[in-house]
């Protein structure tokens, strides 16, 4: 029995899409967790996400038409046990027509997500710039505010006219809550505490330093590092859209869909772009991440459960995708770095004089250690003399 996630993409073609003229990829095992898109800057990575969301969700979201134009784009697709196929066409007029023998094609389409490179915006207001795809397309995209929807949920668990009314819902309330919190200082390794203050209305962050001792001010979304709101507005953008399409559930743990991420390591430091993709797909099990990455970090942290597509692109093919089959578990940054994922030719620094200045040990602490040792041992071969 697969423990992967339970929507998951398996292959998919797509023809005539922003720049994609004709690519397939074929053989993405059943239980992967994490697919990353590689690529040159202005490569198509994001062109490859735009046309797996179109793929999956339709051609137009609300009011917007999210590709005008004809194109093909089909999307093999697991649920559960079984496998199934998605067909999207578009046409001319900005219209689509969609083929396919999921059971439930609606299901699928209020579980698949997607971000874009830009989010740090965030608003409690259900604007069009807030729809399902509006940020894989656009770079103003809003993501739907985690802080007041903390407020509310709190708010109405504390209610005793609801307890006696709906003691279920209020338990349902009470458990994402926690739930909410508990999975933001699993991500944020320096926030110390997440409060929901009801009498002032606000959520309140607590930091930690850099030795893990607690900082006891209190800050707002808008008064944390560009890469906790990145977190935050993306996160909990997420489990507000998902909450609302699984209303019985409780906890991430159970929530399920496809999660479509552009640049997945912007605003985060080294360590947690390491750390993340792991640590989501502990919390979010049921779910299939699929990002585009320009740094090898995340790769360190990916699942054994994960495959890496790399996007070509040239004036005769136009868009392409390939599926690489090197094994992540094995290879340090060095070896990321050189390999066919980024290739770059060379990791000598432009600035170093000569080969023997080079420090190759594993790790820094090391390279400092046998320095010292060399040092010791010149001053000694000196004093000998």
């Amino acid at each position: 029995m697969s423990n992967g996630p339970s929507f998951g993409i398996t292959s998919f073609h797509i023809e005539g899409f922003r720049g994609i003229k004709d690519t397939s990829v074929e053989g993405i095992p059943a239980d992967t967790k994490w697919i990353f898109l590689t690529g040159k800057n202005g490569g198509g990575k994001t062109s490859v996400l735009q046309a797996l969301f179109v793929g999956l969700f339709g051609n137009r979201d609300k009011k917007l038409i999210l590709e005008d134009g004809e194109f093909d784009i089909n999307i093999g697709l697991r649920h559960g046990k079984s496998s199934y196929f998605k067909a999207t066409t578009g046409l001319l007029d900005g219209a689509s027509a969609g083929v396919n023998d999921l059971p439930s094609d609606d299901d699928l389409i209020r579980k698949t997500l997607a971000y874009g490179a830009s989010r740090l915006n965030v608003s409690v207001f259900g604007e069009e710039k807030s729809a399902q795809s509006y940020s894989l397309f656009n770079s103003d995209g809003i993501l739907l505010d985690i802080d007041p929807e903390l407020r509310v949920m709190t708010y109405r668990s504390s209610l005793p006219e609801l307890m006696y009314k709906d003691e279920k819902l209020v338990n349902l309330l009470k458990k994402r809550v926690e739930a909410i919190k508990s999975l933001f200082l699993r991500l944020m390794p320096n926030i110390e505490k997440i409060e929901v203050d009801v009498a002032k209305d606000k959520v309140f962050f607590y930091e930690k330093d850099d030795l893990g001792e607690k900082l006891n001010t209190a800050k707002n979304f808008n008064q944390l590092a560009s890469g906790n709101r990145n977190i935050i507005a993306m996160i909990g953008d997420m489990v507000i859209r998902l909450f609302n399409t699984q209303p019985e559930i409780s906890t991430p743990e159970q929530l399920e869909g496809i999660v479509l991420i552009d640049e997945l390591d912007v605003h985060l430091h080294p360590t947690w772009q390491k750390a993340l993709p792991g640590l989501l797909s502990e919390i979010f099990p049921k779910i299939q991440f699929i990002a585009s990455t320009h740094s090898p970090i995340p790769l360190l942290g990916a699942p054994k459960e994960s495959v890496v597509l790399k996007v070509h692109q040239s004036s005769e093919a136009g868009i392409t995708v390939e599926k690489l089959d090197i094994d992540l578990t094995r290879l340090l940054p060095n070896s990321l770095l050189t390999s066919p994922i980024f290739d770059l030719e060379e990791i000598i620094p432009t600035a170093n004089t000569g080969p023997k200045d080079l420090l190759t040990e594993d790790s820094f602490e090391e390279a400092m250690a046998n320095e010292e040792i060399k040092n010791r041992l010149k001053k000694l071969a000196q004093a000998l003399k």
